[in-house]
């Protein structure tokens, strides 16, 4: 199931939208693929392209995710070690 909004980005035009078996879900239209006999063509071209960019985002997002959890993992070990040397340090009496 894919959204009337997706086929509309990936260059359909609404009389063509309309001809496809759509149902409603949650305020969203979706469109059944599978219950087409016939989609165009350049649709499997498009949907392979579409899915090619979104492993290729996904990708990146994962290898951000992994960077920025590293920092906040070394952020969170200076953050001890600075908290360990601030307990171990001689207290100072201001006078």
């Amino acid at each position: 199931m894919i959204t009337k909004l997706f086929l509309c980005q990936i260059g359909y035009c609404q009389s063509v939208i309309k001809a496809f078996p759509i149902m409603q879900s949650d305020s969203t239209t979706l469109v059944n693929l599978q219950k087409l006999d016939s989609i165009r063509p350049d649709f499997t071209v498009r949907f392979s392209l579409l899915h090619l960019q979104y492993d290729s985002i996904n990708q990146t997002y994962v290898k951000f995710a992994e960077i920025f959890q590293h920092r906040v993992d070394s952020l969170q070990k200076f953050d001890q070690q600075a908290n360990n040397l601030i307990h171990k340090a001689p207290t100072v009496i201001k006078l």
